[in-house]
């Protein structure tokens, strides 16, 4: 009898998989709703042979086995047109919803910590499908259960207004989805408002003082020193420093100027005399790196890496100096982060300049308006006033305090 192939279930890209003389190929990613779905199967099934018949990959045409037992002769082509006529299978649960959204926005190439974002949200409702014991799709995505839904989670205690509102904004994300795709035949009328209402407490900024500040720089070594100088000097955020790049460094001038890695939007920051001497002393081989700071073992600051069970998982080397840094301080118990340093900033120069409240906003390289991204210039000179009066009033040094 012709020898059986059989393809494995590839989990973490919810696909299919098969090693070949050692190595491994995969098939149909991103279409397979669990190991039992027949119809990802057969899709893969037809692009490992096709791809035998192209002779991308090694191998031969047996028989070959379906999940169900039922075979299918290898040695003729598929019947393309009975194939494309075949009823596409409804996804009943809500599970399986969630599992190809999550694959499709894996798929756009968001990042991973978003990624990672939207699937603990959207774990935390199937939690709540699960304790209401419903898992149809047609009947949790109703007006009736996300209103259900969200009184749930805007009532949970260990949650802030803020996390649950960002849950159920994925929720709606995710409903939306579902209706473009045809998975669902009605949009609920429920998700029109179903964040815009949700009214959130003027937030406080959380701050460091200006002894706070000194504190922390007095503890610190040279290279920690320089984060914390680039996070007060120019308003960056972990992923800003570790992007940072030669082409945006005027070392005449003492200015860096590039778009902000989040927004695009342009900024420049005259550099205080210890920054600039700080990143002189830190800064690579222009020959060898286009990042101007790297880790102690060549490699940049953050990496992000996807896990083989599918999950992110992200190397922060400037937070990980900052943690030692508040054990070295005194901080241990302290739970404001390395972006502190940003808000901190930003929240002095708007008290010096309370008439340019937009100030703190080119500090920070905010979004702006429409007509003023694409028409106006951006003067820097009153930034720069105001960065060199930061330095004054921080009083930052190479050494000591």
């Amino acid at each position: 009898m012709p020898r059986e192939i059989r393809l494995n279930y590839y989990k973490p890209k919810r696909g299919w998989s098969k090693t070949i003389e050692g190595k491994r190929y995969y098939f149909a990613l991103g279409t397979a709703l669990g190991p039992n779905d027949q119809t990802s199967y057969r899709e893969a099934i037809e692009e490992y042979y096709r791809r035998v018949r192209a002779g991308e990959i090694p191998g031969s045409l047996p028989q070959e086995t379906l999940l169900n037992g039922s075979t299918v002769d290898q040695t003729l082509a598929f019947d393309r047109e009975q194939y494309e006529r075949r009823e596409k299978p409804t996804v009943h649960t809500i599970q399986g919803l969630v599992n190809r959204y999550l694959t499709d926005r894996e798929l756009q190439g968001i990042s991973k910590n978003s990624y990672s974002t939207e699937k603990y949200h959207l774990a935390a409702f199937l939690s709540y499908c699960n304790t209401r014991g419903t898992s149809l799709a047609s009947r949790v995505l109703t007006s009736a259960f996300l209103g259900d839904c969200k009184r749930e989670l805007l009532s949970r205690a260990d949650w802030s207004k803020v996390t649950a509102k960002q849950c159920l904004s994925t929720v709606k994300r995710f409903a939306e989805w579902a209706y473009d795709e045809e998975l669902i035949k009605e949009l609920p009328r429920k998700l029109r408002k179903y964040t815009s209402d949700i009214r959130l407490d003027d937030p406080t900024p959380q701050t460091f003082t200006v002894t706070e500040v000194r504190k922390l720089w007095k503890a610190a070594n040279q290279r920690t020193r320089l984060y914390v100088a680039l996070a007060l000097n120019c308003g960056y955020t972990q992923v800003d420093i570790a992007t940072l790049e030669h082409s945006h460094i005027n070392w005449k001038e003492g200015t860096i100027t590039r778009p902000r890695n989040k927004t695009g939007i342009k900024s420049c920051h005259k550099l205080w005399k210890v920054t600039l001497e700080l990143l002189k002393r830190e800064a690579t081989d222009l020959n060898k790196s286009k990042l101007v700071l790297l880790s102690p073992s060549k490699k940049p600051l953050i990496i992000e890496r996807t896990s083989e069970r599918g999950n992110p998982t992200k190397t922060d080397t400037i937070g990980h100096s900052f943690k030692t840094l508040k054990g070295k301080a005194g901080f241990e118990t302290d739970k404001r982060g390395f972006k502190v340093f940003r808000k901190t900033g930003a929240t002095m120069i708007d008290k010096q300049y309370p008439k340019q409240h937009w100030l703190a906003s080119q500090y920070l390289a905010h979004s702006e308006g429409g007509v003023k991204k694409h028409y106006v210039q951006t003067d820097y000179r009153l930034l720069h006033e105001a960065l060199e009066w930061l330095e004054g009033k921080l009083k930052l040094k190479m050494q000591g305090k």
